[in-house]
């Protein structure tokens, strides 16, 4: 998006209609929706129903849209503030006493429930709790961390959600006054690799079992991710790999020089001990890079998951 984000938005426009409630009376929707589209430049913007209190601002039904780039759509948006809250302006690092509610928010493909957030000035008192995100394949649950605002940035501190069967958990930042960027620090913990397969419906090319932890980082602007990277071991007990997409091992046959009838026999049954994985982004795609060890010797294989992800630009 063009200058401030959707998310800067969200958190501090909220600020300026709710002054000019008190000074100038009760404002129309159709005023919220102009200033929000010439702050975010979109092409149109929407609001099914806008009620103020004394306490809180609420909008129904928010569709902001641009172009080719971004389709931004929220079921039910509150604002609760406290008079303190009224003085921000643009300013960002002055907010106190602001938090946030979203039953639904939907944005090019990423799909987010029951969020509140609270925003704090110090380390303590403010915080980030949200249902369930939706991205392509993915499904992150019961998220939750520490919130607080710094020099226009939101840092979400001792992150912890549910993936995979297994934790997450781990720290994060948003500049949400210049570019929208943000960078993420994780941590997994007891990924279920089945549960993995599963999800990313990667199970007509092949079946693996076992556990998975390790280190990956996350960065971006908006919901683009610029840049993903990641290093993951099995667990203790292995577990076995079955491939049975024939292209999949015509592929590896040829990269190993050995026969078609060998490396299927190879990749019928194969039972691990130890492993390492190896996430990356290209251009879109995600790349996992897969080395293998057992009784019957090592395994080396590549997955690929094609427009992933979005790209710088996306958004």
């Amino acid at each position: 998006m063009r200058g401030k984000t959707f998310l800067y938005v969200l958190l501090f426009l909220a600020a300026p209609c709710i002054a000019a409630y008190f000074l100038a009376g009760p404002i129309a929707s159709s005023q919220i929706e102009n200033q929000i589209k010439k702050t975010l430049n979109a092409d149109s913007v929407s609001i099914g129903r806008t009620d103020f209190s004394l306490s809180r601002l609420s909008l129904k039904d928010i569709k902001i849209k641009k172009i080719s780039r971004y389709d931004l759509k929220i079921e039910n948006m509150n604002i609760y503030y406290t008079p303190r809250s009224l003085a921000v302006g643009n300013h960002l690092d002055k907010i106190r006493g602001l938090s946030l509610e979203m039953s639904s928010l939907s944005v090019s493909g990423l799909e987010a429930r029951d969020i509140i957030l609270k925003i704090a000035r110090t380390r303590d008192g403010g915080f980030l709790r949200v249902g369930s995100v939706k991205y392509n394949k993915i499904t992150l649950a019961r998220i939750r961390s520490a919130a607080f605002l710094e020099n226009g940035t939101l840092y979400l501190n001792d992150l912890v959600l549910d993936f995979l069967g297994g934790k997450v958990k781990g720290d994060a930042s948003l500049d949400l006054d210049k570019g929208a960027g943000y960078d993420f620090k994780l941590k997994a913990l007891d990924l279920d690799i089945k549960t993995l397969v599963n999800d990313f419906k990667l199970t007509e090319k092949f079946e693996m079992t076992g556990n998975l932890g390790g280190d990956a980082s996350l960065a971006g602007e908006g919901i683009a991710v610029t840049s993903l990277d990641g290093n993951f071991f099995t667990g203790e007990k292995g577990g076995i790999l079955r491939i049975k997409d024939r292209g999949f091992l015509e592929n590896i046959a040829k990269r190993s020089n050995q026969s078609m009838d060998i490396i299927v026999e190879s990749f019928k049954n194969y039972h691990y001990n130890k492993g390492n994985i190896r996430l990356f982004s290209d251009r879109g795609d995600v790349i996992l890079d897969v080395l293998l060890d057992g009784g019957a010797g090592k395994r080396d294989l590549t997955v690929i998951l094609h427009d992933f992800i979005l790209k710088k630009g996306g958004l």
